[in-house]
């Protein structure tokens, strides 16, 4: 079984290199030849051995294929977008695993060493659309309830803790959040950062006295960008 990428650490200090490493493997992706990466992983796969899902970090792995295996319809069918990227059936899948083939190939042909692990850059792209299945199959049953239920419940203050509608970027944010906590996924501080500012900061939250978007979500916005504006009619073959 593929074990978690911690091949930063032996690509930047000489160190042997694991066998698991793309440094070392097959896997390796070529971008400064002007080569275009050889290894393409299509399919967010239950089999472990096989799939990207293998390279998350071994607390949340498990709860990325529960995930997974409760939401069928929804991971399968779902558009991308409306209109603007991988707006097809089954688009939002296309997409997601675009953005984590884009974190791989820009994390292993990186030429600084970067500060986080690849696992978080991936949990990262795997989560940072996770409402949109839901809110394209409303009624579909989750573990935190349906989505129209949810939206019902916030938007109209049935729920003690919000006493102020949310506004439907707010929602979304909340019911992405939910599912995370319910499934027991475990985040680290930058991670929570990349989730908040994939799609870059606000302008309501930006400030030029602070840093608000930091290192691993800078990162996970370019993946994001990258596919969505650049290649936004990518991802339905599964090949580069």
């Amino acid at each position: 079984m593929i074990g978690s990428m911690s091949c930063r650490g032996c690509t930047y200090s000489g160190a042997p290199h694991n066998e698991d490493c793309p440094e070392a493997s097959a896997n390796k992706h070529h971008s400064v030849d002007g080569k275009a990466p050889r290894k393409y992983y299509p399919e967010l796969s239950l089999d472990q051995n096989k799939s990207l899902v293998a390279w998350f970090s071994e607390q949340n792995r498990n709860a990325f294929v529960r995930l997974i295996t409760d939401c069928p319809r929804e991971f399968e069918h779902a558009q991308g977008s409306t209109y603007n990227h991988q707006a097809w059936d089954g688009g939002y899948k296309d997409h997601v695993v675009e953005t984590l083939n884009i974190a791989h190939w820009l994390y292993v042909t990186s030429p600084r060493a970067l500060p986080f692990k690849l696992s978080e850059a991936l949990e990262v792209m795997f989560l940072h659309d996770l409402e949109k299945p839901f809110k394209q199959f409303p009624n579909a049953p989750t573990i935190i309830g349906s989505w129209a239920q949810l939206e019902l419940d916030l938007h109209y203050d049935h729920m003690e803790s919000f006493r102020v509608a949310l506004s439907p970027k707010q929602f979304r944010r909340e019911f992405r959040n939910q599912l995370i906590r319910k499934y027991g996924i475990q985040l680290t501080d930058a991670q929570e950062n990349a989730l908040r500012y994939v799609e870059g900061v606000p302008d309501s939250e930006y400030t030029p006295k602070e840093r608000i978007m930091e290192e691993l979500a800078a990162f996970c916005h370019c993946c994001d960008i990258l596919s969505a504006r650049l290649w936004h009619n990518y991802g339905q073959t599964g090949a580069w």
